[in-house]
């Protein structure tokens, strides 16, 4: 074959080939020239419940030419004019949510697109005797109203925990928040070396049933089933500790977990969780039930007002370890003539900030 022949055929394969290559990856033009009208419906991806405040842009060159925000609906609507020789896309966003965009064609002068996005969940686990359950909904209340959690699940005095984390995992994708609270009571299986020796135990039901105890390691085993590598989990219970050092062992060391214990642990010392009782310090005492005046855990109490003043969770978690600690240390120098200070434990393998 002569040079110019090849040439000549080198010229057909690219002209046959590239339009190809171009269409796998973004559009070459659009088809519909004039004055587009977009709608569309933004939604949770496993729920199908509509999500509103998601910003939906029609960037046109990469330059954001229309918004509008999702109504109480999930809808959402704008026109625009189309114009030859541009490349556009769509982009949806919304804060702690990532973001998601496509590019964009248009056979007509309307163009209906739809969205679904990650919800945030989250699941409250208590018993009874620890808190109640008019403060787990104001907590949950604030992630919902505030911080965009698409599904709430409440479970008091659960018989068999696993359950409960099977429910998460129905509602949760690899990109959801899943945020994780546990408040109940807690000891020890015993050892004071965290790497080798025994767990942290929370049981989940009251202290006249305790059979059902969720120990550390399989506890932390158990939430693998999730496949959200955005996990916020907060312990609040006696001897907790080793729920965050289960996760400073090299076997654990990539998992993706922000993990807060809000007690030491070390057998056979106990580190006990004081619970809030306000401003008063009007703390329960032998003739009186546990809960009287009490607003559930203290560390929780401080976190999430640090939450709602739009603190980051490490932030949250700081400012509430310090204020646990004189709060405590008072609780137990008064009430139990005991010399300690309750003292938070953390574990942050997110690469994400998701709160304040």
């Amino acid at each position: 074959m002569n040079k110019n022949k090849m040439i000549l055929v080198s010229i057909l394969v690219v002209s046959l080939v590239l339009p190809v290559m171009l269409s796998e990856t973004q559009p070459v033009s659009a088809v519909y020239y004039g004055s587009v009208d977009f709608t569309g419906r933004v939604t949770i991806k496993t729920s199908e419940d509509a999500i509103s405040g998601v910003a939906v842009k029609l960037l046109e060159d990469g330059v954001v030419k229309c918004t509008d925000t999702t109504d109480s609906n999930g809808n959402y609507s704008f026109t625009w004019t189309i114009v030859r020789f541009k490349l556009y896309t769509m982009k949806i966003e919304k804060s702690g949510y990532r973001d998601q965009s496509t590019w964009a064609t248009f056979p007509s002068s309307t163009h209906n697109k739809d969205f679904e996005i990650d919800g945030r969940v989250a699941l409250f686990m208590w018993a009874s005797d620890a808190t109640n359950e008019t403060v787990m909904e104001e907590y949950g209340d604030y992630l919902v109203d505030y911080e965009g959690f698409s599904d709430i699940l409440y479970r008091e005095d659960q018989e068999i925990w696993e359950d409960s984390i099977d429910d998460v995992d129905d509602l949760e994708t690899s990109d959801s928040l899943v945020f994780l609270y546990v408040i109940a009571h807690g000891d020890t299986t015993g050892g004071s070396d965290w790497a080798n020796g025994g767990d942290s135990m929370v049981c989940q039901n009251t202290e006249d049933n305790m059979d059902d105890a969720i120990l550390s390691s399989e506890f932390c085993d158990k939430i693998e089933c999730l496949e959200s590598e955005n996990i916020i989990v907060i312990i609040e219970s006696c001897d907790s500790g080793d729920f965050v050092f289960e996760y400073k062992k090299p076997s654990r060391a990539s998992e993706d977990i922000f993990i807060i214990a809000t007690t030491y642990y070390e057998h056979p010392d106990d580190y006990l969780a004081v619970m809030w009782f306000g401003d008063n310090y009007t703390y329960w005492d032998a003739n009186d039930p546990p809960l009287y005046n009490s607003y559930g855990g203290a560390f929780s109490y401080y976190f999430f007002d640090n939450l709602a003043n739009d603190y980051s969770e490490n932030i949250a978690f700081s400012n509430a370890n310090s204020s646990v600690g004189p709060y405590s240390a008072t609780y137990f120098s008064t009430y139990l003539n005991k010399t300690q200070t309750q003292v938070c434990q953390l574990y942050d393998n997110l690469d994400t900030q998701w709160f304040g």
